[in-house]
């Protein structure tokens, strides 16, 4: 009977496309991690950055204090999550994060790096914004 239950689970997992050969684990499922991650934030009148390089490299950097290992790590994998950060992930939707984060968010600066080698960037800077506002108003003022 048992022979029976795991010949139907494997014919029911093949038929699903589903293929676990041994040693698989599930995290070899899961989505590619990026081989770089650069984030840099101005805001309340500091620097921070969080760096991630493949395979194991993690810094923070607060100010001019740099750290590097697990302490890093754990900061570094902390603002990842917070950003939702990932290929598709958009500013619009990580200004708002960081913005009840920081009180005055200044200048924010992206990078990731896929494990297919492509370069993503989001870049966000407040006096860019108010520059821009001021030139719209402008402009609809005008007309």
């Amino acid at each position: 009977m048992i022979q029976g239950l795991v010949f139907h689970l494997i014919v029911t997992m093949t038929l699903c496309g589903v293929c676990i050969h041994p040693g698989t684990t599930l995290a070899a499922t899961q989505p590619s991690k990026p081989t770089k991650v650069e984030i840099e934030i101005k805001a309340d009148g500091q620097h921070k950055e969080w760096i991630y390089e493949n395979p194991m490299r993690y810094v923070f950097v607060h100010r001019t204090d740099r750290t590097e290992g697990k302490k890093a790590k754990k900061e570094v994998d902390a603002m990842v999550r917070f950003l939702h950060l990932h290929e598709k992930a958009k500013m619009e939707e990580m200004i708002p994060l960081l913005s009840k984060k920081y009180a005055h968010l200044e200048k924010v600066s992206i990078r990731l790096i896929s494990e297919k080698n492509q370069l993503y960037t989001w870049t966000w800077d407040s006096q860019l914004k108010k520059e821009l506002n001021k030139n719209e108003n402008r402009y609809t003022e005008g007309n």
